[in-house]
């Protein structure tokens, strides 16, 4: 494994990525098309043109999913092979780059052959969000490993009571406010916002990297 280390782990994490946005993909489809077959006033238009968004919140829920468990799983997995911990961490962010890459290219693919005459939600501000999300993941993963269960449950809390608030908030909002809202951030006339958005969440994601780094150099296998 040490010979041709970076490869393996690379193929590894390749493969893996490819994997959730396929389950991205699905997942995403088949959430719509449930919404749409207990919805007996949606058309069959009205789906097609949700399969995008659908899919663009499933493959963020997947990328939180796998930053919180990525080092209990695949690190130890690799590392207990004999892979050098420097091309695991490697994989790994080859892999997150290129499935945030993959998905939002999905995303945008799907919009203009499903919703032609709508705008998409600006790339910018998707991969903003997307790095957001992989920064919390990843410090929630790092956090679990160093605290254990007790700290599953507060980062589940603070997860559901994040959303809670979110859903309460926009429910509360008149529908003309939400679209000013999202006009605001996610449109084209927004780039300004959306590039301090963007270095913002890198560099949140750069700071979670460095911190995963930091944590896998003392790592201590566990299977």
């Amino acid at each position: 494994m040490k010979k041709s280390g970076i490869t393996r782990a690379l193929r590894y994490f390749i493969g893996i990525g490819e994997q959730y946005v396929l389950c991205a993909a699905g997942l995403g489809a088949a959430m719509t098309i449930y919404m749409w077959l207990i919805n007996s006033s949606a058309s069959f238009s009205d789906m097609l043109t949700s399969i995008p968004g659908s899919i663009l919140f499933i493959a963020g829920t997947i990328l939180y999913v796998t930053g919180v468990s990525v080092v209990q799983q695949c690190y130890s997995l690799l590392i207990s092979m004999g892979c050098r911990r420097r091309n695991v961490f490697a994989g790994n962010l080859v892999m997150d780059l290129l499935y945030i890459a993959q998905c939002i290219i999905l995303y945008e693919v799907l919009e203009r052959i499903f919703n032609p005459r709508h705008q998409p939600v600006s790339a910018l501000f998707v991969l903003a969000v997307y790095l957001l999300v992989e920064a919390f993941g990843k410090l929630s993963g790092i956090v679990v490993v160093k605290f254990g269960k007790l700290s599953r449950m507060v980062f589940f809390g603070a997860t559901v009571g994040i959303a809670i608030s979110a859903a309460v908030y926009f429910s509360l909002s008149g529908g003309a406010d939400i679209q000013i809202w999202a006009d605001e951030l996610t449109g084209k006339d927004a780039l300004l916002v959306q590039w301090v958005l963007a270095g913002a969440a890198a560099a949140c994601c750069a700071g979670s990297y460095v911190f995963l780094w930091r944590l896998l150099k003392n790592y201590e296998v566990r299977i």
